[in-house]
């Protein structure tokens, strides 16, 4: 039996008693401030287990990426991956298609009058009539009108339909005589009828497709005149107005002009420049004099080179 005390200092002293074994224990050392205990496990659970040498580590936690579950993984999102990069690149060319379309769409002409003129041409075809017999003629004249456009916009302005507005067409008077029951009478792209009153809207007799490409200047002749069945032998007036479709359904006007027909009056009819009138129909011009000045002073008229040679060949007779 042993006894133990302490000794200043706080130090246990002991005594060894028979069998050489110390009568006293050092005292536990208390947890130093700040920390905490360690925690004894809890009743009724197990202590982790280590893997016994030789043994496969379970799956997910051992070999990392190669575990099976992972490189199934890895290869669902590849083929995922690529499935994504196939349909992206089969997209592209509609996506181009469209915008290609979008783009074409998107330009439209812009058409553009630089000049416009009016005059006769000598390259009507036409028939010669007579009381029992009819034949085809070439060669013959009659008013024409000559266009110059120019394209401003992106792209192509195509005219798909020519018509014309009448706003006035008659027969001049006439005094003398006008020859024999011979007539001769021009087609015309645009034919006038003369049983109808204007004002009226006319189309030309055949298919129009006129093509103007973005930036270019082009020119066409469009003949206009009364029609060849209901022409008669006296001088035809009118005063038109010619309207450009384009197939983007912009309409361009071109007028008002002013046009006359040679007709087959022999005491009355074009000559160079002028024209020539005999003392036969002298009597009938102060009538027509007022009419070719009515039409004159339209504004903003275009009169025709032989339209404006009547004019000044009326004046005496105004």
């Amino acid at each position: 039996m042993s006894a133990c005390a302490t000794a200043a200092g706080n130090e246990p002293a002991c005594a060894t008693a028979a069998g050489n074994e110390p009568a006293c224990a050092t005292p536990p050392v208390p947890p130093q401030q700040g920390t905490n205990p360690p925690v004894p496990p809890q009743q009724g659970t197990n202590p982790p287990v280590p893997p016994q040498q030789g043994t496969n580590p379970p799956v997910g936690q051992a070999d990392g990426w190669r575990a099976p579950s992972t490189v199934i993984s890895l290869a669902a999102a590849a083929i995922s991956l690529a499935a994504l990069v196939l349909s992206i690149i089969a997209l592209v060319p509609a996506f181009d298609s469209a915008e290609t379309a979008k783009t074409e769409s998107e330009r439209r002409g812009l058409l553009e009058v630089t000049a416009v003129s009016a005059g006769f041409t000598d390259k009507l075809d036409g028939v010669e009539k007579s009381t029992d017999s009819e034949k085809k003629v070439t060669g013959l004249s009659g008013p024409a009108v000559d266009i110059s456009v120019r394209n401003r916009g992106s792209g192509s302005a195509i005219i798909t339909k020519v018509t014309v507005s009448v706003a006035r067409s008659e027969s001049l008077a006439t005094c003398g005589g006008t020859g024999g029951d011979l007539g001769i009478a021009a087609h015309y792209a645009v034919e006038i009828p003369m049983s109808k009153k204007p004002p009226f809207t006319k189309a030309t007799t055949e298919d129009v497709r006129f093509d103007v490409k973005s930036g270019e200047n082009d020119r066409f002749s469009l003949t206009i005149g009364p029609d060849s069945e209901e022409a008669g032998k006296a001088p035809w007036i009118g005063v038109v107005t010619i309207t450009l479709h384009d197939a983007d359904g912009s309409d361009l006007d071109i007028g008002p002009l002013a046009l006359v027909s040679e007709g087959e009056d022999e005491n009355f009819y074009p000559s160079g420049f002028s024209w020539k009138i005999s003392p036969a129909s002298s009597s009938c011009m102060p009538s027509n004099a007022r009419t070719v000045q009515e039409v004159m002073q339209i504004p903003g008229i275009t009169a025709s080179k032989e339209f404006a040679a009547l004019h000044r060949a009326l004046r005496p007779y105004r």
